[in-house]
This record gives C-alpha cells, structure tokens and sequence, in this order.
C-alpha cells in the first residue's frame, strides 16, 4: 500500500529538518510526502525548498496563508495513496510508525489505524498521551463505541492512519475551516463513522513538541468567539455522524475550553490591563452558546458557577491564581 504523509507548515523553521527526517527515513518507504507551506516566512520557505530536492518522493506546494485546515484539505486532494496519515511540522514519528500502523490496518482489516504519543515539552518530563480505556493494543468495533472511548480514540489526526477509499472518501471527510479547536476532532467524527474497525496500537509512536508559539499555549484574543464557533460547527457533527447520546462527553470538552478561556484571559503573557480583562470576562459570561453549555451539562464547578453567576471579578481573580499555579508548577504559560 503506498501511504500519503500530509505534513503542513508554517514557520516551523529548523523543526522542519527533524520532522522530515523522521518521515524520509521510515521503515515503510512507499511514500508520497506532501509538504504544504502555508505562506511560511523566508527562512522556513528555503528550508521547504531544500528539503524537497533531497527526496523525489516530496510533493512541496508553497500557497498564501489559510489557516491549518486549509493546507490540509489541499494536502487531500493532492493525496494518492492506499492510505492517509498527518504529522505536523515541528514534530517527529519513530523510525516504524508507518509500518507499525499500515501492518495493523492490514492485520485486523480495519479501516483507520491508531497509536500512543508522547508529549515533549522543554525542562519537563516527557508525558505518556495513550488511550486509558485500552491495556494493550486491539481492535475497536465502531459500532460498539462508547461516547467517552469515542472522545478519546477520535481527538488528534496526527496519531492516525486512514484508508483513504473506505474513511475519507466514503465520508467526504475534511477540516472545518475558519475553526481555532476542534478541528481534528470534527474530522476524525467524519472519517470515524464510515469505518467498522479501528485498530489500535498501544506504542507511543508520535513525538509532540511542545514549545514556545505552540497552538496550546497560544493567547487568544477572540477566544469566546472561537468556542462559540467551535460548539456551532462540533455538536451538530456529533449529532449528524454518532447520534444525540453522544452530545453530553462532547459538551464537556467544549466547557474545558470555556474553563481555559479565563485562563487565557487572564495570563500575565497577554499584556492586558486589569480593565481589559475584566471586559473579556464580562463577555464570556453573556455569551449565549457558553451559557447553553454549561446549563446543558449542569456543572457545579467553581468557574462554570461564576460564569453562570456573571462573578467575572471573582473569575479574574481565580484566573491569576490558576496562572501562578501554572507558573510554579511549570505546566505551561500563554504566549502573548
């Protein structure tokens, strides 16, 4: 089977080379390598540039900047292969993910492969990212799939393979542009409701780089917006590809990222003033699809209580403390 490696890039610069040498030198060599630069600066365009020279079997395309799922729905239509799998730019796979994940679409016949990962970010330990629901690697019937396995099995595109025939195609699946999150998860929604199988392999095979300008600890001015968008566009997929009973795991992810939002907002990193804050605060709380949320899932937690309550000086307080926490704790602080 030849497989297509979709990798899209924006100024991931010397993260590059590791990331395609990871990829070039695979176990599995029957590739078609697909490198979409998506209006990169300079420096990572040349390195774009170079690389592609170095292996026949790099289709670079350089294009105007999109957004991620953009260049990855390009990166579809460009794809030839049996099957399909993503890596972003500035991480790294095992020398046999392909193989690993190729031999087990083939041995169990399933339709999408996928593997453990683990997160690497700089001065911590490295962390496990695995499926919690599964001991060892197995086969997963889609039919049988309980909403919280499923919330969990169809999060990341990077850790999967898909037969491009039976998933993508047979479900029209693409990324939903114009999103912030959720983007692989709606995808992986698609794709994973026209499979019957989905093998598992319980192997941290995909290395993810945590690092400064890292889409997660990036601050987002438009945050609640961005989730209200996000919630408009995932729950109706839940609805369309799975059903109405798996609306309630996916509700809750949607309320994590309204908790992480007063994080957001009040990081020190953001460069806002108090005043400012605040006002984005006031907005979280009076916006309707949050509100909708939280009263859909009933959370009695402390910050969906303060939204709900309209507290949005208690949550700036609650939002700095979170963020020094953070801060002495090493977890990670939003970049400005």
């Amino acid at each position: 089977m030849k497989v297509s490696v979709i990798i899209p890039i924006y100024n991931t610069g010397e993260y590059l080379r590791g990331c395609l040498d990871s990829i070039c030198s695979q176990t599995y060599q029957n590739l078609q390598i697909i490198m979409i630069d998506d209006g990169s600066d300079r420096h990572t365009a040349d390195i774009c540039d170079t690389i592609a020279r170095s292996d026949e079997r790099i289709l670079l395309i350089h294009k105007k900047n999109e957004g991620v799922s953009i260049a990855r729905n390009i990166g579809l239509a460009k794809a030839t292969g049996d099957v399909v799998c993503f890596v972003d730019s500035d991480d790294t796979i095992e020398p046999d993910m392909i193989e690993a994940l190729v031999v087990a679409l083939e041995k169990n016949d399933a339709q999408i492969a996928l593997c453990d990962a683990v997160t690497i970010t700089p001065g911590r330990p490295n962390q496990s990212d695995t499926i919690p629901d599964f001991e060892t690697s197995c086969t997963i019937s889609v039919k049988d799939i309980k909403p919280a396995t499923l919330s969990r099995v169809a999060g990341s595109a990077w850790r999967c393979a898909y037969k491009r025939t039976d998933t993508l195609l047979a479900s029209k699946a693409a990324f939903p542009e114009g999103l912030k999150f959720s983007e692989d998860r709606i995808f992986n929604l698609m794709a994973m409701s026209a499979a019957a199988r989905i093998a598992y392999v319980k192997r941290p095979l995909y290395k993810r780089l945590i690092r400064d300008g890292s889409a997660c600890l990036r601050y987002y001015p438009d945050m609640t917006e961005q989730i209200a968008k996000m919630r408009s566009v995932l729950i109706p997929a839940v609805k369309k590809y799975w059903g109405d009973k798996y609306v309630p795991i996916y509700e809750a992810q949607i309320a994590g990222h309204i908790k992480c939002a007063v994080t957001n907002y009040t990081a020190p990193a953001n460069g806002l003033a108090m005043a400012e804050s605040i006002e984005k605060l006031k907005n979280l709380c009076a916006n309707t699809s949050v509100i909708e949320c939280l009263n859909t899932l009933n959370r009695k937690d402390k910050r969906s209580s303060l939204i709900l309550r309209e507290r949005y000086n208690q949550l700036y307080i609650l939002g700095k403390l979170t963020n020094y926490y953070h801060k002495i704790c090493r977890k990670g602080q939003y970049q400005a």
